[in-house]
């Protein structure tokens, strides 16, 4: 391929990542000058269409042709990227970038070290050795998400490792993230297309990500959610899917009590949670009790009545509300099943980055001055979904890859029921939306329903909420909960009154936003 003839003169250096090892122009010009290096994918080089590759034995040049701004703007693009590069610390130290005038046109380029690229190593590093290295890229993408909520892309190609053995990456790109999807997707990527390592090796790779994941974000959770997106993943064959396995094996320390898995998919009435082939053939279901004592205790009283085969509550114990030790407290008692929410979590961690309001922030706070430990250490380890045959139960959604963050309602229900299509689920049993009713698929088109009364039958697929014990948002007042009877395929939903006015005058005393209680009056 052709050389770019340049004088040093047409090199303008901008700077490099350690300002005192910036590579100069008359080496800019010997590289420029070997000719242009082909890209394909799977290739030695790879990278975006209108980038130009040049290198030698000791330097590597790129040409970002594809990148276009006026000349007051170049240098000015370049400083910024390189201040992110300095703060991510993710580049060899070398690397410099500048500005090549060609043909009476300034192009943005940098210089590198020529390093070998992860996906060739192979033949030069033992099997320990490469396995550290895919390790490390795993930290590296981890910490990158946690401190600045980018992505980087994690193929093996965009990493290198320079003469001194060390890995940097190589691509000058970030990109938005995802909820781990996209990293997810990578470590599909190299479960098959790395056949070298075996299943040993994959589990010790799925505790390296756990070690990353814990020292970053400190949040189990987090393990569970990467976990089922990696479930869900494409493998070819038995080959790739027991190293899949071997992987998760090492994120979720499987060894370990069961309920670090954050998930229940099993029968509902075992202590144990065993596999199970039936359904509770009368289920009862709550959600969203948000610290509401007078609420939770009016429901407890009805369902003694009602004798439910099982009782599960769909996460949000606490937040809104003033009595978040009585109602944990009341649900140990009865030992019901019980799933984590989003503000149950939020309590737990102390993470309140989920987009939370400044009252359900105010609370959270109040709440953690006030939760006693064992009950905090209850809500840690509360499930985060319920799994069972073709039925789920969640917090948030089917879509939230997160479990609780979100919501079904008008604008996402659709989406929500083609999820449910693609996976066999018939029924999701949901809260977070605080809004009684079935979002439903059937035979005529999709749509809403919130009669006391709901046949399922000519429903193919249907996202069920029953409401919210604590804080109501169906515009009524009351202490809201659901019975499904399995044998006869009906939904039966309930509206409950109860003595408001000590749930109010508790929120007063504790001098809670006057929002919170005005709403529980008119239900919104």
């Amino acid at each position: 391929m052709p050389a770019v003839m340049v004088r040093e003169t047409d090199i303008e250096i901008i700077g490099s990542i350690d300002k005192t090892r910036t590579i100069g122009a008359d080496k800019i010009v010997q590289v420029l000058q070997s000719g242009e290096s082909d890209m394909e994918h799977g290739g030695e080089f790879t990278g975006r269409p209108g980038t130009r590759i040049f290198h030698n034995e000791q330097y590597l040049v790129k040409l970002h042709m594809e990148l276009q701004f006026t000349d007051k703007d170049v240098v000015r693009w370049i400083i910024k990227k390189l201040e992110t590069e300095r703060e991510y610390q993710l580049y060899h130290p070398q690397k410099t970038w500048f500005v090549v005038t060609h043909k009476n046109k300034r192009v943005i380029a940098n210089i590198s070290p020529f390093m070998t690229g992860l996906h060739l190593a192979k033949p030069l590093y033992s099997a320990d050795k490469m396995r550290a290295y895919i390790a490390q890229t795993f930290e590296y993408s981890i910490r990158i998400l946690h401190q600045f909520d980018r992505q980087l892309d994690g193929g093996l190609s965009n990493f290198a490792i320079d003469q001194n053995h060390q890995l940097y990456y190589v691509d000058d790109d970030f990109y938005s993230a995802h909820q781990f999807s996209d990293f997810c997707n990578i470590i599909g990527v190299y479960l098959r297309a790395i056949d070298w390592l075996s299943e040993t090796d994959w589990q010790m790779l799925g505790g390296n990500c756990r070690s990353s994941m814990l020292k970053h974000f400190k949040d189990e959770h987090w393990l569970l959610v990467i976990t089922e997106q990696i479930k869900d993943l494409f493998m070819a064959n038995d080959f790739q899917r027991a190293n899949r396995q071997a992987f998760i094996s090492g994120l979720m320390e499987l060894s370990a009590p069961a309920k670090k898995t954050g998930q229940v998919d099993v029968s509902l009435s075992d202590e144990h949670l065993k596999e199970a082939d039936t359904k509770p053939v009368r289920l009862a279901l709550l959600a969203d009790v948000h610290a509401n004592y007078e609420a939770l205790k009016v429901v407890v009283d009805a369902l003694e009545k009602q004798q439910p085969d099982q009782v599960i509550v769909l996460g949000d114990i606490v937040g809104y509300g003033p009595q978040p030790n009585e109602c944990i407290e009341l649900l140990r008692e009865l030992g019901w099943t019980v799933i984590k929410g989003n503000h149950d979590h939020a309590l737990v961690t102390g993470n309140l980055s989920g987009g939370f309001s400044s009252t359900g922030r105010w609370v959270i706070e109040w709440t953690k001055q006030r939760i006693k430990d064992d009950n905090k250490k209850w809500l840690a380890d509360l499930p985060a979904f319920i799994k069972m045959q073709d039925w789920l139960l969640v917090h948030g959604s089917p879509l939230d890859k997160t479990f609780f963050n979100a919501y079904v309602y008008r604008m996402t229900y659709e989406n929500n029921l083609d999820n449910m299509q693609q996976r066999n689920l018939s029924i999701c049993f949901h809260g977070h939306s605080h809004v009684q009713g079935i979002y439903h698929r059937g035979k005529a088109a999709d749509g809403f329903i919130d009669d006391r009364h709901i046949p399922l039958n000519d429903f193919q697929h249907s996202l069920i909420c029953p409401g919210s014990v604590g804080q109501p948002r169906s515009n009524h007042p009351g202490a809201e909960f659901a019975i499904y009877e399995q044998q006869s395929n009906v939904m039966d939903f309930y509206r409950l009154d109860y003595d408001m006015s000590r749930t109010i005058k508790l929120m007063k005393e504790n001098q809670f936003p006057e929002t919170l209680y005005n709403r529980l009056e008119l239900g919104q």
